[in-house]
């Protein structure tokens, strides 16, 4: 597993950010079962997470969980970590954007 970190003008980082940022990096760990390249890009308060590796495990009930789409979605304790970080990009008011193929899931927060 590679973490590859990247930023442009920046001292800190929020901690309700850091927090998003570290929960991806933990569902990034558990996605790539192959290994694979978690890419980090931050600027200005807008930040980009992708994921990179062969055969990446992104499943449709975590997806509709970072959207927010909690509808028919039992929370277990395998899903637990996924509603947390829903909710952290809740509270900071943030907007999450989903692009996802086999190989490669990008995460945009606006």
């Amino acid at each position: 597993m590679k973490l590859k970190w990247q930023h442009e003008g920046i001292s800190f980082i929020k901690s309700s950010e850091a927090k998003i940022i570290l929960n991806f990096v933990i569902l990034g760990l558990s996605s790539m079962i192959y290994g694979g390249e978690i890419e980090i890009f931050y600027q200005a308060g807008e930040f980009n997470i992708k994921f990179m590796g062969s055969n990446l495990i992104l499943v449709d009930a975590t997806q509709c969980l970072l959207l927010g789409k909690l509808d028919n979605i039992e929370i277990t304790s395998t899903n637990i970590q996924i509603y947390y970080t829903q909710m952290l990009i809740s509270q900071a008011e943030r907007k999450l954007i989903i692009q996802y193929s086999t190989n490669e899931a990008e995460f945009s927060f606006k």
